[in-house]
């Protein structure tokens, strides 16, 4: 669940992010988790995964992202949606609350929330996440199949082996910046073996603008 309007979050946001992405970081992973989730040792070990590349993103960058955020208001044209859509949130996520109002003012859209997670309940709870997400997707006729190759201890091999076999129309990889280049190469290689169309996401994607 995301927001379609301004908030001050943002705002603080922007002001973390250009006093610097190395001071500021750790601290925007921490509010988008639950507070059990950081204390834990897999939060603490995930969250510092995120910070280990900090020299390397662009403050700018990512303070460009929050103030299209901030400046623009597309809560009114959120009545345009005619295609199926899916909000999540976790229990302790602070965009609940307008992720609730979204979700109402799109037609036929699902709410779900995960609970005793936080904003970032993809990481903090992947199981009930993926399986939300592929209920939805196959309601509506997707054939879909997710894979988290570190949590099933997948080679690069045997994943991409996965993707093959399963011929997919689309392949969509989070990419994290410690794996982009292997994630990248990945993606050539499935898409050679398939033909199937890739679309990335993750943190690497809006951080780096290279």
């Amino acid at each position: 669940g995301c927001s379609s309007g301004p908030g001050a979050r943002y705002q603080e946001r922007i002001y973390g992010y250009t006093a610097g992405v190395e001071k500021y970081h750790i601290r925007h992973l921490e509010a988008l988790v639950s507070k059990d989730f950081s204390a834990s040792k897999i939060g603490c070990y995930l969250l510092r995964n995120f910070t280990e590349w900090d020299k390397r993103l662009n403050g700018a960058a990512i303070v460009q992202i929050f103030q299209a955020l901030q400046n623009r208001d597309v809560t009114h044209r959120l009545g345009e949606l005619k295609m199926p859509v899916l909000v999540i949130n976790g229990e302790f996520d602070n965009s609940l609350p307008r992720s609730r109002e979204m979700a109402q003012r799109i037609s036929g859209a699902v709410h779900r929330v995960i609970p005793g997670a936080g904003h970032a309940c993809c990481l903090e709870d992947p199981v009930a996440f993926d399986e939300i997400v592929i209920e939805f997707l196959r309601k509506h006729g997707f054939d879909s199949h997710v894979k988290d190759a570190v949590a099933q201890e997948l080679s690069f091999e045997q994943s991409l082996q996965d993707v093959i076999s399963f011929k997919p129309d689309l392949l969509v990889i989070e990419a994290f910046t410690p794996s982009f280049g292997t994630d990248v190469e990945f993606a050539k290689q499935a898409k050679e073996g398939t033909g199937c169309k890739v679309a990335f996401c993750g943190a690497h994607v809006t951080g780096l603008p290279k």
